[in-house]
């Protein structure tokens, strides 16, 4: 039985991966003497399961139950034969659901929380939150990071005293802390409860927090932030390395920092860190490619940090619009960095993400960049086109200057075009925003289907989780990929998983 359960999922119909944020708070909520169940992979959950997990997890003195929306998707989808299975967006307006199976099996949801525990209260939290929440079976939501928020939370409903925040016009009790104040993350510490890691072999890993840079695309809470703030002590990230191969055998990681690459010093600590190991970690990470083309030398320090799949965020490769949006490096310096990462280290997998739309950036320079990375002359083993997506401000916990500012940008709002919710249908004197969306998938649609497209970096660690090797995975192209197998392991990984689950809250 357990004084706090909360709820996760990153929905997808083949890979399986972790958030943190629910495990951060339970952490700091297990440091705090409370006790926390961790549920992960909502989605695969039938309404009786749901029934008997909270029967066997619930007691008089729950004090909440929550869900974190960060990676939600829509699972509630009509499945055509023959056809693949693709979850929808959740949350598209101020209601936003807290069960990805949709309204319906929310309404018993919440129906088995309360029939266990009237006073139990019901809280959400993650990305998809924002002041304006709207869900009638709510009571509170998190806007933020909520280490410390929510602990104070839990405390207050234990002592009976004042909780801190407002309530919205819907009556949903807000609770912001963006950057969370209160919580000393550089001295931090992550620990891992066995129900947490059940079944899985790769976890997400916190390096440090925020960005250094303030791209106009882009909307995180610590955006800006000087060079050194808020890096983990490399005492803590030894002890959890170390702790969770010695527990659980895991020795892949998803690292969890905006720019994993922004500071030598940051990179000399985490070098420090792994030659304290007993074994050799490998890594996904996202990189900043200017800075490598800056200092070519950083190539080897990642490498031996075991950095093994490079997320770059490239965007544009048209000068004009780079220098726009806050990336304006000279792009055939970062084509030769590319160029000599892959020569140096043939092994480790390249992707780079682009976004159709930007400010200055016409549909011809969309395609010759297409074009340069089909003939390799751009040396990415994987991409992913995305159609800019400017938001609603009243929809989201924070945003970017595009969306705020988007006339200054030459964006022209679309008021009687396209459905209600946080995007912004949006056109400007190249295209709008379903034409751009349209071109991304058509470049990524033929990427996968070409020569040289490989698994995307995120992919290959999701399905390490099935017992797959990234050497063996590596060695493969996307195009030929064992999705009938892939799938049948997503099916047995969430059966194995609840099946141990309640084997733990039975005993």
């Amino acid at each position: 039985m357990y004084d706090i359960i909360l709820f996760t999922d990153v929905t997808d119909t083949v890979f399986i991966q972790k958030a943190i944020g629910a495990y951060k708070c339970a952490n700091e909520l297990r440091k705090n003497g409370f006790s926390c169940l961790v549920v992960d992979n909502f989605h695969a959950f039938t309404e009786l399961e749901i029934a008997e997990l909270l029967n066997s997890a619930m007691h008089s003195n729950t004090l909440f139950v929550g869900t974190s929306t960060t990676f939600l998707q829509c699972s509630d989808v009509e499945i055509q034969q023959g056809k693949p299975i693709h979850f929808k967006q959740l949350g598209e307006s101020s209601f936003v659901p807290q069960a990805p199976q949709g309204t319906s099996f929310e309404q018993v949801f919440f129906n088995s929380i309360k029939e266990k525990n009237s006073n139990c209260k019901i809280i959400v939290g993650g990305a998809k939150t924002h002041p304006n929440y709207k869900n009638k079976f709510v009571d509170a939501v998190f806007i933020g990071l909520a280490e410390d928020s929510i602990v104070k939370y839990a405390q207050a409903l234990r002592d009976h005293t004042e909780i801190s925040g407002y309530k919205n016009i819907w009556g949903v009790q807000v609770i912001k802390s963006m950057a969370d104040e209160g919580y000393d993350f550089n001295n931090s510490t992550m620990s891992w409860a066995d129900t947490d890691v059940i079944k899985c072999r790769v976890l997400p890993f916190e390096v440090a927090r925020g960005c250094i840079f303030k791209c106009k695309f882009c909307a995180y809470p610590l955006n800006g932030k000087h060079n050194l703030d808020f890096i983990r002590s490399k005492e803590s990230m030894t002890t959890e390395l170390q702790t969770n191969y010695d527990r659980f055998g895991i020795s892949s990681y998803f690292i969890i920092d905006d720019t994993f690459n922004d500071s030598e010093f940051k990179l000399d600590m985490m070098l420090e860190v792994v030659r304290g190991l007993t074994f050799r970690p490998i890594f996904w990470a996202y990189n900043r490619l200017d800075l490598i083309a800056r200092n070519l030398d950083i190539v080897h320090k990642l490498y031996e940090i075991g950095v093994r799949a490079f997320y770059f965020g490239i965007e544009t490769m048209h000068p004009k619009s780079g220098r726009t949006i806050g990336k304006g490096y000279n792009r055939e310096k970062m084509k030769d960095a590319l160029s000599y990462i892959k020569s140096t280290y043939p092994d480790v997998v390249l992707h780079g993400s682009f976004i159709v739309g930007l400010p200055d950036d016409s549909l011809e320079s969309n395609v010759a960049t297409f074009d340069q990375i089909m003939s390799r002359e751009i040396q990415l083993d994987t991409f992913r086109f995305n159609g800019l997506q400017l938001y609603n401000p009243d929809l989201v916990a924070w945003n970017s200057e595009l969306a705020l500012n988007y006339s200054k940008y030459q964006y022209i709002k679309i008021e009687d075009n396209g459905p209600a919710g946080k995007d912004i249908n949006w056109k400007n004197n190249y295209t709008n925003r379903d034409e751009a969306q349209s071109i991304a998938d058509s470049f990524n649609e033929r990427g996968r289907a070409s020569g040289f497209f490989k698994f995307p970096g995120q992919d290959m660690w999701a399905l390490q989780n099935y017992g797959y090797q990234f050497d063996d995975l590596n060695k493969m192209l996307y195009k030929d990929a064992d999705w009938h197998g892939y799938s049948q392991a997503h099916e047995q990984f969430l059966i194995d998983y609840k099946k141990e689950l309640f084997g733990i809250l039975k005993s």
